[in-house]
């Protein structure tokens, strides 16, 4: 099983999403950011790294809300 993060980035009434590469596995469909998260690293490491790696932000992770398996 591969464990992932994803973000609910939520500012000033809007919600942030992000539209995947055509170039991808289900290319240019929507998804909330976040990835796969490395050997040894916490999900709120992988969080922080995903989005700062995929678009230059800087976040402060905010409460857990769910999981699915």
């Amino acid at each position: 099983m591969i464990d992932v993060t994803g973000a609910i980035l939520y500012r000033d009434g809007k919600i942030f999403i992000a539209k995947r590469s055509s170039t991808n596995s289900l290319p240019s469909k929507w998804e909330f950011p976040g990835g796969k998260v490395d050997v040894g690293e916490t999900l709120e490491e992988c969080l922080t790294r995903e989005l700062y790696e995929e678009f230059g932000i800087i976040v402060t992770i905010g409460d857990f809300v769910a999981e699915s398996v």
